[in-house]
């Protein structure tokens, strides 16, 4: 008979809401399947057989690799626990038929800290990243058979083996937990003041000769949704101007004609692990590469321990790339120019919108295969993601008098967060009927109780023998008294 093992998760991925979080628990349950077949050939035994079961192991670990060329190859162990789910020795007895099959449940807890499962770097060879997996592993022991004579020769040495199963991956997603109003997060607005490029201090001028006062005079408000969500193909804008204390004689003269926006998305990768990730309770140095080996290290790590390989220390490696549909920037024009005299006036605001298309994958080729894709803005082990949306103002100064027009372009850059949402329900329309019926609750993770709180090792359900029923006591008359229709009748007056 051979013995085999088998994870089977309840799912196969572990949701997380909001940002990483160390008070946040969550749970992957499900079962380890223990089968005993038949095997075939000329020595295999006929007939039953008996082992023993010493011990089984549950083990859900995570890792993160780098592999770049510039970097080179980098691995960390993000966190590990194990579940001894055998506590004392078990028999095993497959009763002489071809298969039979044990089931042990498992149920492991989760921080909520942890990275969501991602790919970067190069992916030619294997695709690196930050991956998670479930390992089982048995002990057991090989009691004999009644009808195998090949049992009475085998030393006991040879009776003990280890068998464990194929590594389940599991995926772990990070999802921002939507806005309760509506499907769409609040609008942000930001301040700014909108400045020459080459702008020094202590400099009155600009490079083409415009007082560097009549731009801080511009009141500029941009707004921009508190998130953007990664499945979105536009970013709402909105733009507002104004120049109350601009003297009349400038804002007759001074216009802005267009504006250009660009939005990037900058990765940096880093061979030391990011400041963000050492806050959480990763395993200490001795637990790490190469004190100890991953379980499934990226194959060219064995280049890198062999000196074939040779990586560089405390790089940073930026790559910056537009996000924006077959360009480089967007160009917005205003029909005949903005006159800033119309905007002169305090309680008056000259007010633009629009939607900025993006894309999930950029048209810039990457350094590697399997750069420059979309990702949520975030910090991990080797990786920090960051948005930015770079706005450029195209101003004009009217000359008097016979003089050339003065022409800048003034330009700032926000901050932009994306984030990974869930699917939308399958039935809006019940699902806002019933949203509109019942005032919903905040959507957050809730710490789900233990299985072993619930359930005993042997799947048996725990009876909490604390609350007793009351005592039961026969009736008095001896028998039951009957309710006849006129009492019924009288009980209804």
């Amino acid at each position: 008979m051979a013995l085999s093992l088998k994870i089977l998760p309840s799912s196969s991925c572990v949701d997380m809401y909001g940002s990483p979080d160390q008070t946040c628990t969550y749970s992957i349950s499900g079962h380890v399947v223990i089968c005993l077949a038949a095997s075939s050939g000329l020595l295999s035994r006929q007939g039953p057989s008996r082992f023993q079961l010493q011990s089984l192991s549950l083990t859900f670990e995570g890792q993160s690799e780098l592999v770049t060329e510039p970097t080179g190859y980098a691995g960390a162990r993000l966190f590990t626990v194990t579940d001894e789910l055998v506590q004392q020795p078990y028999e095993l007895y497959d009763e002489g038929y071809d298969a039979t099959e044990w089931h042990v449940t498992f149920d492991l807890r989760l921080p909520g800290w942890l990275p969501p499962t991602d790919v970067f770097g190069d992916c030619h060879q294997s695709p690196p990243g930050t991956q998670y997996a479930l390992y089982a592993s048995a002990r057991i022991c090989s009691l004999g058979s009644s009808s195998s004579w090949i049992s009475l020769c085998t030393p006991s040495v040879f009776r003990y083996k280890t068998v464990e199963a194929l590594p389940c991956p599991v995926v772990i997603n990070r999802y921002a937990i939507p806005p309760l109003a509506d499907s769409t997060w609040p609008m942000t607005r930001f301040s700014v003041t909108p400045l020459p490029k080459d702008e020094q201090p202590h400099r009155s001028l600009s490079a083409t000769g415009i007082p560097i006062d009549i731009f801080k005079q511009l009141e500029v408000i941009v707004s921009i949704p508190q998130r953007v969500s990664v499945d979105q193909e536009t970013l709402p804008l909105s733009l507002r101007f104004r120049a109350p204390n601009m003297p009349a004689d400038i804002a007759t003269r001074f216009t802005i004609s267009e504006f250009t926006v660009m939005l990037d998305q900058s990765d940096r990768y880093r061979r030391v692990q990011c400041l963000s990730l050492t806050k959480h309770p990763i395993p200490r140095a001795s637990l790490q590469p190469p004190h100890r080996s991953l379980r499934h290290p990226h194959p060219v790590r064995a280049l890198y321990e062999m000196g074939v390989c040779t990586a560089a220390e405390n790089v940073i490696l930026q790559d910056t790339f537009t996000l924006l549909r077959d360009a480089h920037k967007v160009k917005f024009c205003v029909d005949n120019g903005m006159p800033l005299l119309c905007i002169a006036r305090p309680e008056s605001w000259f007010t633009m919108r629009t939607s900025v298309p993006f894309t999930k994958n950029s048209i810039e080729r990457g350094r590697w295969t399997g750069s420059h894709c979309i990702r949520p803005t975030g910090a991990g082990p080797f990786l920090e993601t960051r948005h930015s949306l770079q706005i450029s103002l195209a101003c004009e100064l009217t000359g008097i008098d016979g003089e050339p027009t003065l022409r800048e372009r003034l330009q700032f850059s926000l901050p932009v967060e994306f984030v990974r949402t869930r699917a939308a329900h399958s039935s809006a329309s019940a699902y806002e009927a019933a949203a509109n019926a019942i005032a919903m609750p905040p959507l957050v993770p809730y710490d789900l109780p233990v299985y072993s709180h619930l359930y005993h090792s042997n799947g048996d359900r725990k009876i909490d023998h604390s609350e007793q029923l009351p005592q039961y006591s026969p009736n008095p008359d001896g028998a039951c008294a009957l309710l006849t229709d006129t009492d019924d009748a009288a009980v209804h007056k």
